[in-house]
C-alpha cells in the first residue's frame, strides 16, 4: 500500500471524463473558484499552472482563465487579490491571454460597505438609511468582513470602480461561469443586459446591497450524485433553473463556485446530470486546503489540477497523531467518542478531535480517486478493502466532514 502514487497530479475523474467539449479556442481554458483572501494559496495554484512566474508575474501566455467571484473576506489578503488580478487582466491581455474576474456576493457586499453613506438607501419614511446601512455593515462583518480593509478599499476609488465593474456572467467557448447556480435568464435578454444591470446596481451602497442579495441565493446539490438535488429555493429546481439559464444564454455546461460542500474541497462536482460543475474549493476553511483548477480546453478531456501532490497524505498524519503502524489502521475502532489505536494488545484511548475526521475524510477522496484508476493501483483490492474500512470507521463516528451547508453565505 506504501506505493500507491497518482499517475500524475493533474488528475481526471471519471465522472468528469466526458465528451470533450467543442469550440473555437485553442488555448487552455481554466476556471478557479472562490478565493476568499487567501492570496499566497491562490498564487501558488496559479504558479503550479504555468500561468504565474516565481515574481507572481503573469506566465500563461494565451491561456484563459476565469475566476469565479469572491475574492474577499475570511482569509486576510482580500486586497492583495484584487491588486494582483487587475494587474494581471492586463498582463494576459497584451500577450494575447485572458484573465476574467466575476462578480460573487461577497464582492458585491464589499463594494456596498466600502461606498458608504453615499444618499443611495430610498428616503421613505418606513425605511431607516442609517439603521438600514448598519444592517450591511453588520452583515459583512459577521461573514467575514474585515474593516479595515472596507476601509482602504474606499480610499482607493481606482481599484473599487474597477471592482464594481466586473461581470456577473461570462461565456467562454461552451461554458457559462457564474458565481452561483441561481437561474438569471429573468435578468436580461442577453449577457451584456445582465451584466449592465448588475453594474449598475453595484454604483451605489444600495444597490450593491441589492446585488448581495440576489447574489447570495443559492441551490445545493448533494453527495457528489450527478442527478441529485436538493429542496429548491425557487419554482423549480436547480436542474431546471440551469437548463433554462444555458438555453437562454447559450453554452452547454454551467461552472460556478459560492456553494462550499465536502465534496467540492476535494475535486469539482458535476452534477444536474452533467450539466453543472460546482468548483467552491472551501480554499479559507482548512489551512490544509491547497485548492484545484478545473480545465474546460476545446477537444481535451475535461480534468481538474491539484495545487500540489500530496496522496495519502492526510492519511499519513492521521496515523502519526494515533502513532499507528501502517499495517495497524484495519485496527482502529471509535468506542465511546474516543479514537482507539490498538497495538501489540494494548489499547491507547486519544480524544477525537475535527482534524482526526478531516484527514479521515481527505484521505478517504484520495483513496476513491484512486480505486478509479486502475493504472495507478498495485493492488487494486487491497484498496478497496481499506476504503472499506474507513468509511465504516467514519460511520461510527457518526460525523460527517468538517464543512457543513448551514449558514455559509
Amino acid at each position: 500500500m506504501s506505493d500507491i502514487q497518482p499517475s500524475t497530479w493533474d488528475t481526471p475523474l471519471p465522472e468528469l471524463e466526458q465528451t470533450a467539449l467543442e469550440g473555437t479556442g485553442v488555448a487552455r481554458l481554466l476556471t478557479i473558484g472562490d478565493i476568499h483572501g487567501e492570496y499566497t494559496k491562490w498564487v501558488a495554484l496559479m504558479q503550479r499552472l504555468s500561468l504565474l512566474d516565481a515574481r507572481a508575474k503573469w506566465s500563461g501566455g494565451t491561456s484563459r482563465v476565469v475566476l469565479v467571484g469572491d475574492y474577499v473576506d475570511r482569509g486576510r489578503q482580500g486586497l492583495s487579490v484584487l491588486r494582483a488580478i487587475r494587474r494581471l487582466e492586463g498582463e494576459a491581455a497584451a500577450v494575447g491571454g485572458k484573465l476574467i474576474a466575476l462578480m460573487g456576493n461577497h464582492d458585491a457586499i464589499m463594494i456596498a460597505n466600502a461606498r458608504g453613506r453615499d444618499g443611495s438607501f430610498p428616503l421613505d419614511p418606513r425605511f431607516d438609511p442609517e439603521q438600514s446601512y448598519d444592517e450591511v455593515m453588520g452583515n459583512h462583518y459577521a461573514n467575514g468582513g474585515y474593516p479595515e480593509e472596507v476601509a482602504a478599499l474606499s480610499r482607493d476609488s481606482e481599484l473599487l470602480e474597477w471592482y464594481a465593474s466586473r461581470p456577473l456572467l461570462h461565456l467562454e467557448d461552451e461554458v457559462l461561469f457564474l458565481h452561483g447556480n441561481l437561474d438569471y435568464s429573468g435578468f436580461g435578454a442577453t449577457l451584456e443586459e445582465v451584466n449592465a444591470l448588475f453594474s449598475e446596481l453595484l454604483s451605489t451602497a444600495y444597490g450593491g446591497m441589492q446585488a448581495f442579495a440576489l447574489l447570495t441565493v443559492r441551490h445545493w446539490a448533494v453527495d457528489g450524485s450527478p442527478d441529485e438535488v436538493c429542496e429548491p429555493q425557487f419554482m423549480y429546481s436547480p436542474l431546471e433553473g440551469i437548463r433554462l439559464q444555458l438555453n437562454h444564454f447559450g453554452g452547454k455546461i454551467l461552472v460556478h463556485g459560492h456553494t462550499p460542500e465536502n465534496i467540492t474541497a476535494q475535486h469539482p462536482l458535476l452534477y444536474a446530470r452533467g450539466a453543472a460543475y460546482n468548483i467552491d474549493h472551501a480554499l479559507c476553511y482548512h489551512p490544509d486546503l491547497r485548492g484545484y483548477a478545473l480545465e474546460l480546453t476545446p477537444g481535451q478531456p475535461v480534468r481538474y489540477h491539484l495545487a500540489e501532490e500530496r496522496p495519502l497524505e492526510h492519511l499519513a498524519r492521521l496515523r502519526e497523531r494515533h502513532r499507528m503502524e501502517r499495517v495497524s489502521l484495519k485496527k482502529v475502532m471509535l468506542r465511546d467518542q474516543m479514537l482507539v489505536a490498538e497495538k501489540d494488545l494494548s489499547i491507547t484511548p486519544t480524544p477525537l478531535a475535527l482534524e482526526d475526521v478531516m484527514h479521515l475524510d481527505r484521505a478517504l477522496e484520495e483513496l476513491e480517486l484512486m480505486s478509479r484508476h486502475a493504472a495507478v493501483l498495485e493492488d487494486r483490492d487491497a484498496l478497496q478493502s481499506l476504503i472499506e474500512q474507513l468509511y465504516n470507521l467514519r460511520d461510527e463516528w457518526g460525523v460527517n466532514t468538517m464543512i457543513k451547508p448551514g449558514d455559509m453565505v
